[in-house]
């Protein structure tokens, strides 16, 4: 097999002949060989270590547990002792706006524990803004590595509700609104990304019904199984953003 003799090893070789003669000229391309041999092997060597790092990561990504926030089996105290759950009202001057929270024994997801029931009302005589926040328990740095955060939501089959609402992420240093859609009687798993926090835990998360974006100004929902995920944001459940 004809080995093709790079240009470089060809002037080496070319320069040694005319001042150092045959013999040194030989000695000269094969110590370029090993040179290029030399610096070759640490760059082939870096670029499998990389590459092996990158598939440790993956695999280790696809195999990290769920994460749960709250999944409200024993009652509203499931979701810990450093974190907490309450009514929220955007303005609780105005009496015709409500909105009261209750653990449900008997709609939890699944058809086993419990669930948080959201009562709602944002049928008011002026702007109207109420929900539910919700502290997370956990240590802010367990939730590094997670890209996702999920959970389970329904409406009432007799009451009915809106079938869009609102997720608020608040951190230290940022603020996100997503717009979410297609609540039905049947449990559904809706996911927000964490990516537009840049890295920083959510220090209060917040699900909103606001009066001009509801498509039900009053109703009943359940909110179950709140966990943070890896790599599950997908369709159709992706959220519209809004600032504010």
């Amino acid at each position: 097999m004809t080995r093709i003799v790079p240009p470089s090893e060809l002037v080496a070789e070319k320069l040694g002949e005319i001042y150092f003669g045959k013999p040194a000229a030989r000695r000269a391309t094969q110590g370029l060989r090993l040179w290029r041999v030399a610096v070759a092997a640490p760059a082939v060597l870096l670029g499998l270590m990389a590459m092996t790092w990158w598939v440790a990561r993956v695999a280790w990504r696809a195999q990290r547990p769920t994460l749960i926030v709250a999944d409200f089996d024993q009652g509203m105290s499931a979701v810990g002792r450093s974190g907490g759950v309450g009514a929220w009202l955007g303005h609780p001057e105005d009496r015709t706006q409500n909105c009261r929270i209750l653990w449900d024994s008997a709609h939890g997801r699944g058809g086993t524990g419990g669930a948080l029931r959201i009562e709602y009302d944002v049928e008011a005589d002026g702007p109207a803004l109420t929900g539910v926040w919700l502290t997370p328990p956990m240590e802010r740095n367990r939730w590094h590595g997670y890209d996702t955060l999920q959970f389970g939501l329904r409406a009432d089959e007799q009451q009915g509700a809106s079938s869009t609402f609102a997720v608020v992420l608040r951190s230290s240093h940022h603020r996100v609104h997503y717009e979410m859609h297609g609540v039905t009687p049947a449990w559904r798993e809706f996911s927000v990304p964490l990516g537009e926090l840049h890295g920083e835990a959510p220090q209060e998360i917040l699900w909103l019904f606001e009066d001009h974006a509801v498509t039900q100004r009053a109703g009943v929902v359940y909110l179950d199984d709140v966990q943070l995920r890896h790599g599950r944001f997908r369709r159709p459940v992706v959220p519209t953003r809004r600032e504010g």
